[in-house]
């Protein structure tokens, strides 16, 4: 399934929010695992605990072994099927958060002097090319360094679509600075 996205600007922000759509296979597959994994665990446990393990074995078994599983296979899963991403973008600042469904990470602003926008699209699906879009900064030497990354693959319509809305706040931007009138009624 396409990952899906709003986007529309107010004439200071853009706002950018997608959503991660997978197909069935990749769902039942996620499940496949979910499940291996937690019957695995269980079994481990109840063959652990009658022979009276040792404080090693217990730190690998009721600890490790669930941390591993919420920050690899437990999180993806999560992204996987809930996963959104919120986007903010004005002239001094990119403000971003992902939803897993559970829960929502909190938001997170990173400001910028001079911005540049990139399609990268390296993904192609159903005969369409699908990618992320990377905001560079520059340091005080004129390099670019990128500063964030979005996370969910999009078509490259949806992502050209941002970048068109980035050039309308930056238009409002200059036409403002400038004194010109961009308003025009008729």
């Amino acid at each position: 399934m396409k990952n899906t996205a709003f986007i529309h600007n107010d004439g200071v922000c853009v706002f950018f929010n997608s959503k991660i759509n997978i197909g069935k296979t990749a769902k039942v597959l996620y499940v496949f695992f979910n499940v291996v994994f937690i019957v695995f665990y269980i079994m481990l446990v109840s063959f652990t605990i009658p022979d009276k393990p040792t404080g090693g074995a217990i730190i690998s078994i009721f600890v490790l072994l669930p941390a591993i599983y919420i920050f690899t296979l437990g999180k993806s899963t999560l992204w996987n099927f809930f996963g959104e991403e919120y986007i903010v973008i004005n002239l001094k600042s990119i403000s971003y958060s992902r939803n897993y469904g559970f829960f929502k990470t909190e938001l997170k602003t990173i400001p910028f002097k001079r911005l540049n926008c990139q399609v990268n699209l390296d993904r192609t699906y159903e005969e369409e090319s699908n990618g992320t879009l990377s905001f560079t900064d520059y340091n005080h030497n004129d390099v670019p360094i990128v500063i964030f990354t979005s996370s969910v693959f999009l078509p490259g319509d949806i992502l050209d679509e941002v970048v068109d809305n980035l050039s309308v706040i930056y238009s409002i931007e200059h036409l403002t600075k400038t004194g010109e009138n961009y308003i025009h009624l008729n």
